[in-house]
Formats: C-alpha cells, sequence, structure tokens
C-alpha cells in the first residue's frame, strides 16, 4: 500500500510539474515582483506571494485562450478565473501548513531524484543538465531555490493528500446503479405518423387563421436581441476584377501545374503476390470458376485490402506488368503477371481517362487563381495604412470613402451567418464587441479585412404580421398537421389496449433493439429516448416527432450483461471514475476544513498589483 502511495506521489506531481514546465517554456516570460515580495494571502503559517500567483493565472489564461476562449483578466469571466485560481492556491497553503504543523518532511535526495526524471531538464544523453535546469527556469522567471522548494512542498502536500485519500473505494453499489443506468438496453416497436401518411391534406389557412396562429405565437416570430453593427471590408473577390495579370505569369502557372492539366490513363489496382506462377493461375482459376473472389484470396493471405492496394498507377508504373493491366478493356482480374515481387494477380478497381486541358481551355482557372492570390497580397499591402488611419481616428465611413474598403452594417445576432456573417472571424468579432471597443483591421478567412464598430443594441423585437404572413401560414399549417396526427396516433394507442398489435393497425411498423440512452431513431426529439426508459414492458406511449408523431411499444428491457467484454470495461471505467471523484471531492473537504481552522488574511493591495500585470 505505501509502495502504491509512492507511485501516485511521483505521477502527480510529474504531471504538475511538466504542466508549469511546458507552459513557462512556451513564453509567459520571466515577469516577477522581485524577492521580498507581500503574500496575496496567509493561511495559519503559509504565504502565497505575488510570484506564486502571477505565474498560476498566467498559465491558467493561457491555456483558456489556447483553448479558444477569449477571456481576460478584466472581464467578468477573467475576474471568476482569477477567484478559482486564488481558492486553488489558498487550499494548497492550507495543505502546506497543517503538514508542517504536523513535521512531515521530505529530504534533499528526494527533492534532488524528482527534479532529475524530469525531460526538460535533461541534455542529449538523457541524463540531468544543470545549464538547461537552470535555463528552463530562468524563463518561468524563477530561483533555482525557488523552485526547489515549490518541488518540496509539492511532494509533501501530495504525501498528505494521499495519506487523507488512500482507501477511498466508492461502494460497489453506486458503480452497480451508474451501470444500470448506461448499459441498460430497450427494445422498441414504432409505428410513425407523417403529414404524407394523413388521409386528407390541410388546406391553406384564411388570413385570418395566419393572423390568429401569429397572435398565439408571438415567440415564433419574435427576433432576439441583435448587435446593430456597421462594418467595413476588402475581400480578394471584390477586387478580383481589378488585377492584371500578365500572359506569361498564367503560362508560366500552366507548367508548373501541367500535372493537373495532363495526364495520361490512370488505373486504380490492387496487387496480390504470389510465391511462382502455377499458385497465381490456381488462384486466378478459383476466380473464374466462381469458388473464390479476390477479397477471399487477400483473407486468405492473413492480408487486407489495405496491404495490397496500390492506388491510382500510370503506365510503366508496374513494370513488366504494365501491358498487361492497362491492356484490360474493363475493371476486373489479370494476371498471372511479373511484378517486382514475383508473379501476382491484379485487379483493376476503375479506369481513368487520360486529361488534356489546354492552356486556353484551363486560362480562366488559372486567371482566378492568379488574381485571387495578387488581390490578397493587394490587401496585405494595404493593412498598415489602414491601421494609421483608424489609429488617427477616422471613422469606418471616412475608411470607406479614402480606401478600397466597402461599407455596410447588419443587425447581427448568434444565429445570423448571412453576408459577413458567414465569416467566422467576423462572428467571433462581433461576439465580443462593446459601445467601447476601438476599430481595428482584422482578417477574413479568404485572405480579405474588416473593422467593425457597434452602434446599437436592440432589444428583441416582434416582427409585423406583414413580413412573416408566408411563415405564420406555415406554422399553422404544421400545427394542423400535428394535430391530426396525433389524433391518429391516440386512437391506434387506443387500439393497442384492447389487444390489437401494432403491425395490424398500421403498415411498416419500424423495430430497434438494444437501444441505449444515447441511441437515436430518426425523427425522434432528445426527450424520447428519455420517455422509452422511463417505460415499463409492454407500455405503450404517444410520442411527438419532428414532423411526425410515434406510437412507441415497448418490447423488452436487458440488463447490462456482465459476460459481455464491453461491459466490463464499462464497469472498470466506472469505478476508477468515482473512485477518483470520492478521493478528490475527501481532498477539497479537507483543504477547505484546514483553511477554516487555520485562518487566512488577504492582501487586497498586494492582489491588485499582480491583476495589473496580467492581460
Amino acid at each position: 500500500m505505501a509502495k502504491s502511495g509512492k507511485s501516485s506521489i511521483g505521477n502527480i506531481f510529474v504531471w504538475i510539474l511538466m504542466g508549469l514546465l511546458i507552459a513557462g517554456l512556451a513564453g509567459f516570460g520571466a515577469t516577477s515582483f522581485g524577492s521580498g515580495n507581500p503574500a496575496i494571502v496567509t493561511v495559519g503559517q503559509r504565504d502565497v506571494d505575488v510570484n506564486r500567483y502571477f505565474r498560476a493565472a498566467s498559465e491558467t489564461f493561457r491555456n483558456l485562450q489556447a483553448q479558444g476562449l477569449e477571456i481576460t483578466s478584466s472581464s467578468p469571466e477573467g475576474q471568476q478565473v482569477l477567484e478559482q485560481v486564488r481558492g486553488a492556491l489558498i487550499r494548497d497553503a492550507a495543505v502546506e501548513n497543517e503538514a508542517l504543523e504536523l513535521g512531515i518532511s521530505v529530504g534533499d535526495g528526494n527533492v534532488a531524484e524528482q527534479i532529475r526524471v524530469i525531460s526538460a531538464f535533461q541534455g542529449m544523453d538523457g541524463q540531468f543538465d544543470r545549464a538547461a535546469y537552470e535555463a528552463a527556469l530562468r524563463r518561468i522567471g524563477m530561483s533555482v531555490s525557488d523552485f526547489e522548494d515549490d518541488v518540496r512542498l509539492e511532494t509533501i502536500r501530495n504525501l498528505l493528500r494521499v495519506a487523507v485519500t488512500n482507501g477511498a473505494v466508492m461502494p460497489e453499489t453506486y458503480t452497480n446503479t451508474l451501470l444500470d443506468f448506461f448499459g441498460e438496453r430497450r427494445d422498441v416497436s414504432v409505428l410513425r405518423f407523417t403529414p404524407d401518411a394523413l388521409e386528407q391534406s390541410v388546406a391553406a389557412p384564411t388570413a385570418a387563421q395566419a393572423r390568429a396562429h401569429y397572435d398565439a405565437n408571438p415567440d415564433a416570430f419574435t427576433l432576439p436581441e441583435r448587435l446593430a453593427i456597421t462594418y467595413t471590408w476588402l475581400t480578394p473577390e471584390m477586387l478580383i476584377d481589378t488585377v492584371e495579370i500578365a500572359r506569361e505569369d498564367l503560362e508560366l502557372l500552366y507548367e508548373q501545374r501541367r500535372a493537373d492539366f495532363v495526364q495520361p490513363e490512370r488505373r486504380l489496382v490492387e496487387r496480390l503476390v504470389f510465391a511462382d506462377t502455377a499458385a497465381a493461375q490456381a488462384a486466378l482459376d478459383r476466380i473464374t470458376d466462381g469458388s473464390a473472389d479476390f477479397e477471399t484470396l487477400v483473407q486468405e493471405r492473413g492480408l487486407t485490402l489495405n496491404d495490397v492496394d496500390l492506388g491510382e498507377v500510370v503506365p510503366g508504373d508496374l513494370g513488366a506488368a504494365s501491358e498487361a493491366v492497362f491492356a484490360a478493356a474493363d475493371a476486373g482480374v489479370v494476371g498471372p503477371a511479373d511484378s517486382d515481387l514475383g508473379p501476382a494477380l491484379f485487379r483493376i478497381n476503375a479506369i481513368l481517362d487520360p486529361v488534356d486541358v489546354t492552356f486556353e481551355q484551363a486560362l480562366p482557372a488559372l486567371r482566378t487563381e492568379l488574381a485571387f492570390d495578387r488581390a490578397r497580397r493587394v490587401i496585405d499591402g494595404q493593412v498598415t495604412d489602414l491601421e494609421d488611419l483608424l489609429a488617427a481616428g477616422a471613422t469606418l465611413e471616412e475608411l470607406s470613402r479614402e480606401t478600397e474598403m466597402v461599407l455596410g452594417s447588419v443587425e447581427w445576432w448568434p444565429g445570423n451567418a448571412e453576408g459577413i456573417a458567414g465569416y467566422e472571424s467576423f462572428r467571433r468579432a462581433a461576439s465580443t464587441v462593446s459601445p467601447d471597443s476601438f476599430p481595428e483591421t482584422l482578417t477574413l478567412e479568404d485572405g480579405g479585412i474588416f473593422a467593425i464598430r457597434l452602434d446599437e443594441v436592440l432589444e428583441p423585437s416582434l416582427q409585423p404580421f406583414d413580413a412573416v404572413q408566408a411563415e405564420a401560414e406555415a406554422g399553422w399549417i404544421a400545427a394542423r398537421e400535428i394535430e391530426a396526427m396525433r389524433s391518429a396516433a391516440d386512437t391506434a394507442a387506443a387500439q393497442t389496449s384492447i389487444g390489437a398489435e401494432l403491425a395490424a393497425i398500421g403498415q411498416n411498423v419500424e423495430s430497434y433493439t438494444g437501444l441505449t440512452r444515447d441511441g437515436f431513431i430518426p425523427g425522434a426529439r432528445p426527450t424520447m429516448l428519455e420517455t422509452i426508459f422511463q417505460m415499463d414492458s409492454g407500455d405503450v406511449q404517444v410520442i411527438e416527432g419532428i414532423g411526425a408523431v410515434f406510437v412507441v411499444q415497448l418490447d423488452a428491457i436487458t440488463p447490462p450483461d456482465d459476460a459481455d467484454p464491453q461491459i466490463a470495461m464499462i464497469r472498470q471505467a466506472l469505478q476508477a471514475q468515482v473512485t477518483q471523484t470520492l478521493a478528490t471531492d475527501i481532498s477539497t473537504l479537507y483543504s477547505r476544513a484546514l483553511t477554516l481552522s487555520a485562518g487566512i488574511s488577504l492582501d487586497q493591495a498586494a492582489i491588485n498589483a499582480v491583476h495589473a500585470e496580467l492581460p
């Protein structure tokens, strides 16, 4: 047991330390508040100094940004992140305080052993390199003594935490309950009612009926909160007709791309090699008389089709076998023919005709390609001047008058992807723009550029009936269809209650066996699976789907099969996960109890000093 605990400590420590080093080496620099800095918080007798807080906060923000989350320390989300970082450091300090009061210590030899195994500190020979060690620490703004103190404290904390959580195992009943939930299977029969199956189609509504539907369902016709955004943009497509391309450049590009425009006949071929010609001929005879096919021969050799696939070949690629392969008029198996590996059978899967696109035929595509490339470079060359104009206070309107930028406006919300909102970079910028944002040039995915300004936040508003009358009419029809389908489904369900079989009620009853909670039934809403797993065997339910109504009958409930290897793997994974969760919860509660017992004091001025240095 002790050996297991020691291994856990080492593994945890190495992972945490490697994370710190990778982040540091990725470049958060050597920002430091120097020595003798105040503590942002004191827990009992343990201090968390400003340097430690700065490093932890910087690493956290960098990891979030690497995941594509644009979070800064000054944003509301960033403040929550900082609070979480401080909380983790406070819990660590509480455990350190308790460990030191209990007299738990770690010797220099153990610290040295932990450091030597870290790959970032090893040289080309795999041995500890003192120079690499000191250089890596300089990059993360730490002295050797501070780092080794951190190693010592990390090891001490893990010793105490392992002692507290070691042996924590979630009761098997808990795992069994989860396994029953995730591993249970259900078989259902489904009778589907769709608009096409209705005896009578729904007639178009009158204007009064459409208006009534509009009045009864205002949410369906209400625009969400929108951002009124003015933008100016310039894309390569806007400039493509103005870019002049010399014929010589087009001819040069054609020659560079000649292999794309001029190609001989090609064939998609597989090759199966044999020990001698007689064996290859015997295999071909089996294919000819129908006793085997090419796939069977490949499998008999212990190979897969990927192993024998040659891909696309041209005359000459197959050596002596090229003549036989390219003489075949159709796809199929040819041979035996010699190959560089011995006698072989060749299966032709497809014949690709020669390609011969002349320069004149390729000219439009070549011009478009070159023009787009030139247009992108023209735009790149304008970025600095545009940024200077914006920095000098030019408005987007002035930018469009004085440059080739095109002015536009849009009412944007997260569901709008029309026009410029079709670019992910625009949607990303629009989602973070504020009235105080300063317009800047940003890049579009096609090499274009844009700048935006938030003019107004538009509250949700009900669209006028005249503007959405067609949608209101379609909504009225859909609602009547649902009513009709629901009525037919209710009738069918009532018949099953007096002994009728679904198959006798309607045609094309669908059967789904072995459904899990994350299963799939076409046209079903996610809640349909939830309902199915609340039913008892033999129950019948009418469930509304997407453009359809279902009569669902639960035929069988199958509990998890412990003999199934997949179930055994799920059980093992669940047990490990719930045990880890229990250990984490115990460790967190223990740290909180130590914090309350030791008492804490915060230095807000020191905290503010750190925040001022964060991005």
